[in-house]
């Protein structure tokens, strides 16, 4: 295990993606206690009330950089106070409270009651992972009460320069009913042309110090400002513990993720057998983890997708997408896979014995995967969320905000796959073995692996294997299967002459090859009309479409 880990050491200083990824989230009540619970100095992202020194610090910055929009200056905005921190489970019953977890800033005295001035107070996120937030996307949820005059968000970089976006309260008149919460979203990507556009909602104001660093944020900050007019009164702070504090302000839903490509890079260069990658949705891994484990003793299910070979070359590398279940950090737990088992299958097809779709038949090839490399590939949004019942105990529960990774595995010349025949349909299985582990007890394995699924689009629907027959404690691991369901949501057909019907997936892999097709031609840039020879036909071609337009 500890060569294990030295290696996804060694793999997460040269990966190309992973230095360049930051990422957090919080959101559960248990998220925002471990903030608030971190110690400054501990190396652990932390959150803390602002101070004085911070409120001079943005004044600073608001003195010495550029304003776009109307002007705004914080100090003006009355007195600063510091704040308390609460948490709040959430009350969907009471209609002046937010009803999900969040965090809670409390500030203001009982002095502050009806002296129609403002009173602003702020919070700190110190962050802990990348400092470049260069091409990302951050996301926060605020829940203003009608009293908050105006919201502020910025960003400190590692030498003291911020920017910051302030938006005003629409909803700041004492009779008005609370506030909606308000999703803000910003999108780094177009940095540095920033400005008052760029988040979503738009902000009132945007200011920034000319000096700014996107590329080494240390900190994000939050200011809010409450007016209390004559006859105003404060509603209840709804945090966990008590307070003098009267004004409030909350905030859930707070993230930081880096922009995907789309479709997310292959480890190879080798060529593409077959592919069908991860699907990207609002810069998130549209998908749940399907879990997929091996152990003896019938403790596995194994999740396995068809694909089609039509050619003779070997599969010579695998690449595949999934995430540990329930882990949100950018790097793998400290339990990872011994090693994958990598299996492929012949194809049944649908209609034999009754049933309406295809499923995997006999074991051809087994692979033991202990050379395996990853890297950062995105964050999950699930689809399971969509379904207010399915089958759980078969597809698990909806998590928002997994981390997803990428796998490889290159093989060696003796381990190649090779078909049978010219063109036939496989069906290919990646599962993680841990060994003298339990991948099915939780306090063994607390974030065992699954396989990213996607909306389906290729050959027949995806599956689980869950019984073989046959030896499953020595290779061929169990030799045909004798369980199989299809991803089918909200619930999947299992047995013949049941038709499948619902929202079919798929799961997100790759296999390549490091021979050449043979009806491509390769060398040659000059054969445009790829018949493998650079003639006059070629110059005909480009002499047609000289100095053309394309309409794309």
């Amino acid at each position: 295990m500890l060569k294990k880990i030295l290696s996804l050491v060694i793999v997460f200083l040269v990966s190309n993606n992973i230095l360049a990824s930051p990422f957090f989230s919080v959101d559960s009540a248990e998220e925002w206690q471990t903030v608030l619970r971190a110690e400054p100095g501990s190396g652990q992202s932390f959150i803390r009330p602002a101070n004085l020194n911070d409120w001079g610090l943005q004044q600073q910055n608001y003195e010495a950089g550029q304003k776009i929009g109307e002007p705004y200056d914080p100090i003006i905005y009355g007195d600063f106070d510091i704040s308390d921190l609460l948490l709040f489970p959430g009350d969907p019953s009471n209609p002046d409270a937010p009803d999900e977890d969040v965090l809670v800033m409390a500030w203001g005295t009982q002095d502050d009651i009806g002296t129609d001035k403002d009173v602003t107070a702020g919070w700190i996120y110190q962050y802990g992972v990348d400092p470049d937030l260069s091409n990302c996307t951050i996301k926060l949820k605020v829940h203003p009460p009608p009293a908050i005059t105006n919201v502020t968000f910025g960003l400190t970089d590692i030498n003291g320069y911020q920017i910051s976006w302030n938006w005003n309260n629409p909803a700041n008149i004492p009779s008005s009913p609370p506030n909606p919460p308000t999703l803000i979203t910003i999108d780094t990507s177009s940095w540095p042309s920033f400005g008052p556009a760029t988040p979503s909602p738009a902000a009132y104001v945007f200011t920034y110090n000319p000096s700014f660093d996107i590329t080494k944020v240390v900190s994000f900050f939050i200011n809010e400002t409450f007016h209390s007019t004559p006859g105003t009164f404060p509603l209840p702070v709804p945090g966990d513990g008590t307070t003098t504090k009267l004004w409030w302000n909350a905030w859930d839903e707070f993230e930081v993720t880096p922009n995907p490509i789309d479709p997310p890079p292959v480890y190879t260069k080798s060529h593409i057998k077959w592919s069908q990658p991860p699907v990207i949705r609002d810069n998130m891994i549209y998908g749940w983890d399907q879990l997929s484990v091996f152990a003896n003793e019938g403790r596995y299910k194994l999740a396995v997708d068809d694909w089609e070979c039509k050619d003779p070359r070997p599969v010579t590398d695998f690449h595949w997408w999934g995430s540990f279940i329930g882990w949100t950090e950018p790097v793998p737990p400290s339990i990872v896979p011994d090693y994958f088992l990598i299996t492929i299958w012949t194809d049944i097809p649908k209609g034999v014995d009754g049933y309406l779709y295809s499923r995997p038949g006999q074991l051809v090839w087994a692979h033991k995967c202990d050379k395996w490399v990853w890297n950062y590939a995105g964050i999950d949004k699930d689809p399971r969320s969509n379904y207010s019942q399915y089958d759980r105990d078969l597809f698990g529960d909806p998590i928002q905000g997994e981390t997803c990774f990428q796998f490889n595995q290159l093989l060696s010349e003796d381990e190649y796959f090779y078909q049978k025949g010219e063109r036939n349909i496989y069906w290919v299985s990646f599962a993680a073995v841990y060994e003298n582990l339990d991948p099915t007890d939780p306090k063994q394995v607390p974030y065992p692996w699954g396989w990213k699924t996607k909306p389906h689009t290729n050959l027949d629907i995806a599956g689980v294997i869950n019984d073989l027959s046959g030896s499953v404690t020595h290779p061929p691991y169990g030799n045909t299967v004798t369980g199989f369901y299809p991803l089918v949501l909200p619930f999947p057909p299992i047995g013949p002459d049941i038709e499948p019907k619902g929202e079919f997936f798929d799961y997100a892999f790759e296999l390549s090859t490091n021979a050449p097709d043979p009806t491509k031609c390769y060398g040659l840039d000059g054969d445009i009309n790829n018949d493998c020879v650079v003639n006059l036909e070629d110059f005909a071609t480009m002499a047609s479409d000289w100095l053309k337009t394309s309409t794309n």
